[in-house]
């Protein structure tokens, strides 16, 4: 099935008026650095996008040249080997060069990867600067599909002679062609610089089953916004053939929601440059099965997937990923599960942000703390208490009234609220550095249990590290008031 890219479309040419990296639109010889859509290629059953800034053409033919570039094929490209650290550079001129795959006129330059990369290709040096460039990579030659990046990784600022620069962050492992486009204000002898570094961000919790963003199912169907960046690092399960096509779901996002109904519908927003697809999950974590998932929708497009036959009180889990290779040009998905409520339970535990995501281990210690949103709904009879938690597996360490802990050990923390009514939810039952917040949120209803009460089980997450002070010590330099000195009478 192919994907109507409309909605892209129109967005796009409304990008060219706007630059989220400086404010107002930087402009290279009078075009913006907001990619736009040039035109759409079917790869299978799948309508891509093509996206670059400047212009295509016009361009004189290859046989009015003298014949076409030696790297104008993606097979006669150079596949180099980037490490982390690494830098390799490339001269080259895409004069005449021609259309090999419906991107537009380009030639081809290649990497190989191993390990995660941030990976930045500069144009600078090259003369007269280049106002063009394709803003993707493709993977496999013929390619099977594309990496994009967004706006907010493409400048003229870094180079200090107008020509272009585009990160590609966190990049799984893999062989990758870039394709130098030839264009007006693009044509002609080019110097690229590819560079890498180690990838350098950290897993979120929900890159696991088991760390599941809690969604409650709603009339309203209020959403969650979750971010995919960090989960190229983590671990995946595979991308799912839905419906045709499978996908790259190395960043991928976990969801879970307990069904209130035997029918609900869950929604995907994704942001501008991320095409989601929606896997629906149920069983354990661990041995989940997919039974229904979604990809019908292109870039920045909502993805609906009913669901039927569902069991009451079951937790469900979703997935959601990029379609593309590596991490989308935008990482953010809002999700929203449309149903009903949990009759009789007004709890809400509300939302929490950190003080600092960041805190330094001193003295042997560290005070963590979080600020509450306000959204709590507090029932009569209930109360409020706010529990921490230590590592990724959410281990309960302490709990208290106020937000706000003092920690011992450096690692990453978070805190919750918990709303309870104490007459039906026993804390006793809770052993300090052995229970989880797993384990209470599946006594309540909005885990699967019986129990009226709210756990935000998202919580505010804080990394204690070891912070290295700055030393402003300087020895200085000393200089011989001789370089060689007689030794007289026993001395010198």
């Amino acid at each position: 099935m192919q994907k109507n890219y409309d909605t892209l479309r129109n967005f796009m040419a409304m990008a060219l008026a706007t630059g989220l990296l400086w404010g107002p639109s930087i402009q290279v010889s009078g075009q913006s650095l907001s990619p736009s859509v040039t035109q759409e290629v079917t790869f299978g059953d799948k309508l891509i996008p093509i996206m670059q800034v400047g212009e295509n053409g016009p361009v004189v033919p290859g046989p009015e040249m003298g014949g076409t570039p030696p790297n104008d094929l993606c097979q006669n490209a150079v596949v180099v080997d980037l490490a982390a650290d690494g830098v390799f550079f490339r001269s080259g001129d895409n004069t005449g060069s021609t259309d090999e795959f419906g991107f537009g006129n380009s030639v081809y330059e290649a990497f190989t990867t191993t390990e995660c990369l941030d990976v930045t290709i500069e144009y600078c040096g090259t003369d007269p600067a280049f106002n063009g460039a394709f803003t993707f990579l493709f993977v496999g030659c013929p390619p099977t599909t594309l990496v994009y990046t967004g706006e907010q990784n493409i400048t003229d600022q870094l180079c200090g002679d107008g020509n272009l620069t585009l990160s590609f962050p966190q990049l799984p492992p893999g062989t990758y062609y870039y394709g130098v486009l030839e264009g007006a204000g693009s044509s002609g002898p080019y110097e690229l610089a590819v560079s890498g570094t180690a990838c350098n961000a950290t897993a979120p919790a929900y890159d696991v089953c088991a760390g599941a963003i809690m969604v409650t199912p709603d009339p309203d169907c209020i959403p969650v916004t979750a971010d995919a960046d960090g989960t190229i690092v983590g671990s995946s399960l595979p991308g799912l053939a839905c419906p045709g096509s499978i996908g790259n779901a190395m960043d991928d996002i976990w969801f879970s929601f307990v069904a209130t109904a035997s029918e609900h519908t869950v929604i995907a927003t994704p942001s501008e440059v991320y095409d989601a697809v929606v896997d629906v999950r149920s069983g354990a974590c661990g041995a989940t099965s997919t039974i229904a998932c979604v990809d019908t929708a292109g870039l920045g497009s909502e993805e609906a997937l009913d669901l039927t036959g569902l069991t009451i009180g079951e937790t469900y889990y979703v997935r959601v990923y990029d379609w593309y290779n590596g991490l989308p040009g935008t990482t953010t998905v809002d999700l929203c599960v449309l149903g009903p409520g949990h009759a009789g339970c007004d709890a809400d535990a509300g939302t929490l942000t950190a003080d600092a995501s960041e805190v330094c281990f001193e003295d042997d210690m560290a005070t963590i703390s979080a600020t509450a949103g306000g959204d709590e709904v507090i029932p009569p009879g209930f109360e409020l208490l706010y529990v921490l938690t230590q590592g990724p597996d959410l281990v309960i360490i302490n709990a208290g009234t106020v937000p706000e802990f003092i920690v011992d050990a450096t690692g990453l923390y978070t805190i919750h609220t918990l709303v309870y009514d104490p007459v039906t939810l026993d804390l006793s039952i809770i052993e300090p550095g052995v229970t989880t917040g797993g384990d209470v949120n599946a006594l309540l209803i909005q885990g699967g249990g019986d129990i009226c009460a709210s756990l935000d089980v998202t919580g505010a997450p804080v990394d204690v590290i070891i912070c290295v002070e700055p030393c402003d010590a300087n020895a200085g330099t000393l200089t011989a008031d001789a370089s060689e000195v007689c030794f007289e009478d026993d001395m010198a």
